[in-house]
């Protein structure tokens, strides 16, 4: 298991948009995703996404060289799956399309593969909804 993000460019991404943000009902902040900005941040958002998984996957790939070298063990990749944390999708309940920010959580759809992350002092748990 791996654990990296996108070395702080989705919070960068974050932080430029919440000054286009219209503050909703409970001081939710919120942008239009049919609107320019909204657009825009949906790009930003999935870019980061996509440099973070590159990341881990560079990191994995360093680690599995190392592995190969040192112990001559071979590596499983059907058993790879991406558990992103910190993201915006376009989900559907109950019939209806919304966007879903997930800050720190994982989705837990039947027979979706995801990770409980722990601390340095906390176990993690590969898990499956």
């Amino acid at each position: 298991m791996v654990h990296s993000g996108s070395r702080a460019m989705g919070q960068a991404v974050t932080h430029a948009y919440l000054n286009q943000a219209t503050k909703r009902k409970g001081g939710l902040l919120s942008l239009q995703s049919d609107r320019l900005e909204g657009q825009h941040y949906l790009n930003d958002m999935s870019w980061c996404i996509q440099y973070a998984e590159l990341n881990r996957k560079r990191l994995l790939r360093q680690a599995i060289s190392c592995i190969q070298k040192e112990l001559s063990l071979d590596v499983d990749w059907t058993t790879y799956f991406s558990s992103q944390h910190n993201h915006v999708s376009l989900e559907t309940h109950q019939g209806r399309a919304y966007w879903v920010h997930r800050k720190g959580s994982n989705a837990a759809h039947i027979g979706q593969k995801g990770i409980i992350a722990g601390s340095m002092a906390s176990p993690s748990y590969h898990v499956e909804g």
